[in-house]
């Protein structure tokens, strides 16, 4: 296809692919379209079309056979799947959610591909492509590196690559890896020329070739090459025999010398462009090497990977070697590639346990809460001795354990940080507002990441959809029926944006649908009411009837179930008899068609609650419209007042808090309260009695205080787990409480 347009075909028609010769009208022919059009010089490369019946959709897009052409276009160009015969059976695998939709079962079978299965079709306009190696091979050299890369993408992995004669006594065949490396074998006998070919996805086929010579004189080339990343000498690594980031390495080099003449006093010298390495001993000697001969270097080259070389970056390496005797040079390159973690907080979770909280599920002021921290290690090698550090500049948040450690992680595991950060939320922390925290995370090697996490104390939630999907999830709900949630501008409410189930713009939504949309848990006070505004184009069997309709659900035990919420006036609709749609008969619901309008919801019942919202729409399998809207969704309730009133800022009592949490392990919060200016003394006693440390000895001011306990003596050394008692002394006041530190 280099200078032709040579053609493809595609077809949802019926019969094309008839191969067994029968006819539409039940009789018998020759061959059918796709063997004769693929077998004309002038026609297809390759037809993919049906034995039997295409299902398609008159003026629409969900035919059955439409819902295999789509996958079959995604896959080449959504999940990079090339050869036509992966193309084929991944539109298949990608419609088995929807085979009992329509005719899907039946196009699944009859879907056939003509041509070559291990064909691949450009999907974008090809680009030169670049193999570059010797010039020359020498009679009975082993081993013949070829680098492929292209003009603007750099290295090409995957290209495949063959070297071959005309007589075939050389021929071998390899894949490129991830520097676009790939070493093959001659090992010719007798001169001439060797050809090599390269080829890639969307690239041009690449033909060069290089003479192979008798083996005279001196030729000198890498024969191989050993990573020494232990702990033992000059090198310091995971002795894993890669190079890894922040690892010192010694390179030990094999060269060997495949002329027939001895090369004298070898030399090489280890050079790179990369800035991520410090090659600290970058020359080697290796003596006299006989001709078909082999010599490591006497010492060994010594460099260091950056401690922030990202996981898969190549370093590319170029050892020139020459021999004294004949003054000459010759150059090998490497490309070795980094091996490093990568640790990410894959989620988290916020927590207001009882002792610190008031356990339901929200963050309020005055409240302390844990945070549990999951990292996932998305790097190709172990992290090990890792530590979380948490951090925040707000003022409404302190921060009593900050710090979380995991032992390793190997590639693709996850952990979570132990033991959880305990964070102390001031009692005038706003409603409603964002506490944003800084993650940092340390492992072996100087390696390095952060992250931001945060959390939101309770209050309204309201969403204009402008900001995209945000915290809510979409999802379909009945096994084998469709999810169209998706964040829409054909039509908003206000501004731009909204939430639409159907398809993309105006587009209709599919048959056999069942998804919701579902917003983040929230803590609900007194006076809770939810509206939002919305459109739709429902298909409807009468004005009180409904084929496919939408409603508003609500759970109030995080996602384990759901019922109907009504709204004030009720619902327009009732799902009817038809079981083709997943709702059961007679749920209420909206349905029809009408332009934006407002709906509300009274949430008086759910005072006290953790609940969540979702958004439902549901089809039969049968006649489609445009679909539903939803925007500028805002729900309101009284909470109660966490902040300390003006006339009330100032304690009446002394006063002597439980910590929390109790137990705890290793760090822990102690409040206090004030009603005047005193001279404040807290001490930490074991249960000998005996001082362990003094936490608080000083003036202070009148006030609601608090000071933390990390589990350590006056001298900063762990003490024991057990139970200790800790007293203070304001004034004449005096008060002490147990509390229990466990390890």
């Amino acid at each position: 296809g280099t200078v032709h347009s040579l053609n493809f075909v595609y077809s949802q028609g019926c019969y094309g692919g008839s191969f067994d010769n029968r006819t539409s009208s039940g009789g018998y022919g020759g061959d059918c379209f796709s063997e004769n059009f693929a077998c004309d010089d002038d026609g297809a490369v390759a037809i993919v079309s049906n034995t039997r019946y295409g299902w398609g959709d008159p003026g629409g897009t969900d035919g059955s056979s439409q819902f295999f052409d789509r996958e079959f276009f995604d896959a080449m160009f959504s999940e990079d799947i090339y050869p036509l015969g992966y193309v084929n059976d991944d539109s298949k695998i990608d419609v088995l959610w929807a085979i009992n939709t329509g005719a899907n079962r039946w196009c699944y079978y009859e879907l056939t591909l003509f041509g070559d299965p291990a064909m691949e079709l450009w999907t974008a306009e090809p680009i030169a492509l670049t193999a570059t190696h010797g010039p020359t091979v020498m009679v009975g050299q082993p081993d013949f590196e070829i680098s492929v890369t292209d003009g603007s993408r750099g290295v090409v992995e995957g290209a495949i690559v063959t070297i071959y004669t005309d007589d075939h006594s050389v021929y071998d065949s390899g894949v490129t890896d991830a520097t676009g490396l790939v070493t093959l074998h001659p090992n010719a006998t007798s001169v001439g020329t060797m050809y090599v070919k390269a080829t890639a996805h969307d690239r041009l086929v690449s033909n060069t070739t290089a003479e192979i010579e008798p083996a005279s004189g001196v030729y000198l080339t890498l024969d191989g090459y050993t990573i020494d990343d232990d702990a033992i000498g000059e090198s310091s690594g995971n002795s894993d025999g890669e190079i890894g980031a922040g690892e010192t390495i010694e390179f030990i080099v094999t060269i060997g010398n495949f002329g027939t003449d001895m090369a004298y006093d070898v030399t090489a010298t280890l050079s790179s462009s990369s800035s991520r390495i410090d090659i600290r001993d970058n020359y080697e000697e290796f003596g006299n090497i006989a001709g078909g001969g082999f010599a490591q270097c006497l010492d060994d080259f010594e460099f260091s990977i950056a401690a922030d070389a990202p996981d898969g970056e190549v370093i590319p390496l170029t050892l020139t070697m020459s021999d004294a005797a004949a003054r000459e040079t010759w150059e090998s390159h490497i490309n070795l590639i980094v091996h490093a973690p990568v640790l990410g907080a894959q989620s988290y979770v916020v927590d207001d346990p009882p002792g610190g909280g008031n356990g339901n599920g929200c963050y309020e002021g005055g409240e302390t809460v844990t945070i549990g921290v999951t990292l996932d290690n998305t790097g190709s090698v172990m992290a090990t001795s890792i530590t979380g550090t948490l951090t925040t500049s707000d003022p409404n948040a302190t921060i009593v354990g900050g710090t979380g450690t995991i032992v390793f992680l190997n590639p693709g595991a996850s952990g979570v940080l132990s033991p959880e950060f305990t964070v102390s939320l001031s009692p005038g922390t706003p409603q409603g507002h964002e506490v944003v925290f800084d993650l940092t995370v340390g492992a072996d090697w100087g390696y390095s990441s952060s992250a931001q996490l945060s959390l939101v104390t309770n209050g309204d939630f309201a969403d204009d959809i402008e900001s995209g999907e945000g915290e809510w999830v979409h999802h379909n709900v009945t096994s084998g029926f469709g999810d169209q949630w998706h964040v829409e501008t054909h039509r908003s409410h206000s501004t731009s944006h909204s939430w639409k189930f159907g398809g993309s713009g105006a587009a209709n939504y599919s048959d056999s649908s069942d998804g919701v949309v579902v917003s983040k848990p929230l803590c609900l006070g007194a006076d809770g009411e939810m509206t939002f505004w919305h459109w739709m184009d429902a298909e409807e069997e009468s004005s009180t009837s409904a084929w496919d309709c939408g409603l508003v659900e609500v759970s109030i035990d995080d996602g384990a179930s759901w019922s109907v919420l009504h709204p004030v006036g009720g619902y327009s609709h009732l799902k009817n008899w038809n079981d083709a749609n997943p709702l059961p008969e007679g749920t209420p619901c909206w349905s029809g068609t009408f332009t934006w309008r407002q709906e509300t919801f009274d949430l008086t019942g759910y005072e006290d609650e953790r609940i969540q919202i979702r958004f439902r729409f549901a089809s039969d399998g049968a006649v489609t419209e445009e679909g539903w809207y939803v925007d500028d969704i805002n729900i309101t309730s009284t909470l109660p007042q966490t902040s300390v009133p003006e006339d009330e800022e100032i304690p009446r009592t002394f006063a002597l808090k439980q910590n929390v949490p109790n137990p705890f392990n290793p760090v822990t919060v102690i409040q206090y309260q004030l009603p005047s200016d005193a001279h404040v003394t807290i001490d930490v006693f074991n249960i000998a009695g005996k001082l362990v440390t003094t936490l608080v000895n000083e003036e202070q001011d009148a006030g609601i205080k608090a000071v933390t306990w990390d589990g350590t003596n006056g001298a900063g050394e762990k003490v024991a787990s057990g139970i200790y008692m800790y007293r203070m002394q304001a004034g004449d006041h005096s008060s002490r409480k147990m509390m229990v530190l466990l390890k």
